[in-house]
């Protein structure tokens, strides 16, 4: 489906639960004529308390921000098991967050928790920042026992707002850079996933024990060993339950979308090699040396280091009203608001450091 302003594959704004769901090749295409134009290209979230689970979330398009979702208003969402990929990125003037895009409204933040959920490949040489998931003002999200991975040239995680109002709190994931605004807890580290066929959308971690692919037996699916371990196995919270993970299982939930479930990857019990630990919020480089990470594998949070960066200031302009029909799924009213980013140099809140200054975007009139 192809929309103009957003909410181009499916537009939520009750509560209730999305389950199960393909949703592929969705795209909207406004001119970027305003801060909220052309955003939301796969699913659109706002207000309500939604559970989304085993989603696929593929290839759409969002002009300006929020290619695969978009949560905004106030909106509770929590994903779990969902794999967002392949998402294309956003118009040359967009700012990125071709995965996910997450925005508050007005005086009520917006939260969202991402549970053993894969993000990855969107936009991988794309323009913008925050390509697996973009924040913007009175955002909260938590990620846990997740993949992010391959999401943009720049952090794939990125918090664009000056108020404090914003953050993302990681533990117990993989994330390929670390990103502005992150709070890096236990478990986080850098590494190769090794997934089984992107190509083919199998995002199945490698295991020397087994993996579960659909494809075997003429497409029955069926078990099948490879020649490396995938550092995503046995990696998330021990203190978790295995769910239903087969055996070989080590006793601990693997991350990513497959983790905890029947066709989650077996373990060897063999410790994998060496993932590099995660890089600085105030670098997409990946240290080795760096205290503020703990070793791969450890369970102990950051010594020291950034609790919360920002990048940007942002200020609000009187709404306006948008009424939206969405193609039979959905009708409702949007307020839209415009933002305009000024450039500016931000210190790190943990440790006063300079972070640099915020890239100047220009709005087209």
């Amino acid at each position: 489906m192809t929309l103009g302003d957003h909410g181009g594959g499916v537009y939520l704004q009750q509560s209730g639960t999305f389950r199960a769901n393909v949703v592929r090749k969705n795209e909207v295409t406004a001119e970027l004529v305003s801060w909220m134009a052309g955003v939301g290209g796969g699913v659109t979230i706002i207000e309500g308390k939604v559970s989304m689970s085993e989603n696929l979330i593929h290839d759409n398009y969002a002009k300006k921000c929020g290619g695969g979702v978009f949560v905004d208003d106030g909106a509770t969402v929590t994903m779990e098991h969902d794999l967002v990929v392949q998402n294309r990125p956003p118009h040359a003037d967009g700012w990125g967050g071709a995965g996910i895009y997450v925005d508050g409204g007005g005086e009520k933040s917006t939260h969202l928790t991402i549970k053993n959920t894969t993000v990855a490949d969107n936009a991988p040489a794309g323009p913008g920042q925050g390509n697996g998931i973009f924040l913007a003002s009175k955002a909260e999200v938590t990620v846990v026992g997740s993949v992010f991975f391959g999401n943009g040239m720049k952090d794939e995680l990125a918090v664009v707002d000056d108020t404090g109002s914003s953050w993302v709190d990681v533990s117990h994931s993989l994330i390929k850079t670390a990103a502005k605004g992150v709070k890096v807890g236990a478990g986080v580290f850098a590494a190769e996933p090794l997934f089984a066929d992107p190509k083919s959308l199998d995002y199945h971690p490698r295991s020397k024990a087994g993996r579960w692919d659909p494809k075997a037996g003429g497409g029955a699916g069926g078990w099948v060993t490879d020649d490396v371990t995938s550092p995503c196995i046995d990696a998330a919270d021990p203190a978790l339950p295995i769910g239903q993970e087969p055996v070989p299982n080590g006793a601990r939930v693997n991350l990513g979308r497959h983790g905890g479930t029947a066709e989650a990857s077996k373990s060897t019990g063999e410790k994998s090699a060496e993932p590099t630990p995660a890089p600085s919020p105030s670098s997409s480089a990946a240290p080795t040396d760096d205290p503020s990470f703990p070793a791969a594998g450890s369970d102990a949070p950051p010594a020291r280091g950034c609790s919360r960066c920002t990048v940007g200031s942002q200020s609000e302009r009187p709404r306006a009203a948008w009424v939206l029909a969405v193609a039979g799924l959905a009708a409702g009213v949007w307020r839209s608001r415009a933002r305009s980013v000024d450039p500016r140099k931000d210190r790190c809140f943990a440790t006063g450091r300079a972070v640099g200054k915020a890239p100047r975007r220009r709005e087209k009139a």
